[in-house]
């Protein structure tokens, strides 16, 4: 069999994962408008509470502008790419046996889902892009952002650092049907967990500061929260420059992981026959 060039498995799966993503925009936009639903409601109630306070009172060092700019940013970056999606297709590849289609092609199985998850966030962006336009426009006399140049730079970083980040997680919790019978009550029981450790629930300073050290030492504040920390001028480059070398230690480390789990995963697959 002549071997195939890797370049061109990656320009299938490319292609598939653009085509997947175009056929499913239907979908992928009504997510969106609903996802504007969550944000309504944060927002309504972020401003009742700061209305509520003192004139000028800040929670947990936020600002009201800062605090509302907090949902905006974290709900664009959760709708353009930062989702984990990747889980459920492992996990239904691995349960329904459809996983050995992929095991007899000479392809890694990882760098597949890489490939459709990065292609489905370009093309995501570009559909993205209107309505999540109009919305931070509309937004556009509270939203806080970056008045340099050198923190967008390093904001735009550490995005593409948390989507490594977000993906390698959502491999890992695929993978783990290799040795569950029954993954999807576990899925939907740790999404909401996930959600409060990236931040992307409240702000994580609002909880107790042993807490809050102890969230800092998770892959997950890595997803959303520290980019938001670049994004509202909440860190400088000293932590910025910290921050972004342990975003790109726990890519390494879940990478490993990732590996591990395939190695070990796929034994046991064949093992049981299936």
């Amino acid at each position: 069999m002549i071997p195939v060039p890797r370049w061109r498995i990656h320009r299938q799966f490319v292609s598939i994962g653009m085509s997947d993503a175009i056929a499913y925009r239907g979908a992928f936009l009504l997510g969106i408008f609903t996802s504007l639903v969550p944000l309504a409601t944060s927002l309504l109630l972020w401003s009742a509470i700061y209305k509520a306070g003192a004139s000028g009172m800040q929670i947990a060092g936020f600002s009201l502008n800062a605090m509302l700019s907090y949902f905006l940013v974290t709900t664009a970056l959760r709708m353009s790419g930062l989702a984990q999606d990747s889980q459920w297709e492992i996990t239904d590849q691995v349960r329904n046996g459809r996983l050995s289609n992929f095991m007899l092609r000479p392809l890694n199985y990882v760098s597949m889902h890489w490939d459709l998850r990065m292609t489905a966030i370009v093309v995501g962006v570009a559909m993205a892009a209107i309505p999540l336009g109009a919305v931070l426009i509309s937004a556009r006399s509270v939203l806080v952002y970056p008045a340099e140049g050198w923190r967008w730079a390093m904001f735009g970083i550490s995005v593409l650092l948390g989507i490594q980040v977000s993906f390698l997680l959502s491999v890992c919790v695929g993978l783990s049907a290799f040795w569950f019978l029954e993954t999807s009550g576990f899925m939907w029981a740790i999404m909401p967990i996930q959600m409060v450790l990236s931040g992307t629930l409240f702000p994580l300073e609002l909880v107790p500061g042993w807490l809050f050290r102890l969230f800092t030492l998770l892959p997950w504040t890595y997803e959303t929260y520290f980019p938001l920390q670049i994004f509202l001028g909440r860190v400088e480059m000293p932590a910025i420059i910290r921050g972004l070398a342990l975003q790109a230690v726990w890519v390494a480390v879940l990478s490993l992981v990732v590996s591990l789990m395939w190695r070990r995963g796929t034994r046991h697959y064949e093992a049981v026959g299936q």
